[in-house]
């Protein structure tokens, strides 16, 4: 039997794809995470007790996207250990950085990644 379909998966990744090797053992592949750099034009904010990172991406770029929820992920993404979900209140003092402007456009949402993955 062979596989190649969509499956979903909680967290940084939404879509992927799995097939079945000759073996029998199923091969799941997800999409490229964005590589996190050291970059001089990232903004560092300590996490208060019980935060969202969508309440600090809201907060950080709502005067700059009218509609920051969808950087969230690129946000957790862009983390040195990334957050797998979102969704988890965040520890008090987890230092997280949040990208510039320039990062998120040129290279979350543009065509810089090396190669992204056909699924």
């Amino acid at each position: 039997m062979f596989y190649d379909r969509d499956i979903q998966v909680r967290g940084l990744y939404r879509h992927g794809s799995v097939e079945q090797l000759p073996s029998g053992l199923l091969y799941l592949s997800l999409p490229e995470r964005l590589p996190w750099q050291p970059r001089n034009d990232t903004v560092l904010y300590s996490a208060k007790e019980g935060e969202y990172l969508f309440d600090i991406v809201a907060g950080h770029y709502s005067n700059i996207y009218s509609a920051p929820w969808y950087i969230v992920e690129i946000v957790a993404q862009f983390q040195p250990i990334p957050l797998i979900d979102p969704s988890v209140p965040l520890p008090a003092g987890l230092e997280i950085q949040l990208p510039s402007t320039e990062y998120i456009e040129t290279v979350a949402l543009g065509d810089s990644l090396a190669e992204t993955p056909e699924l």
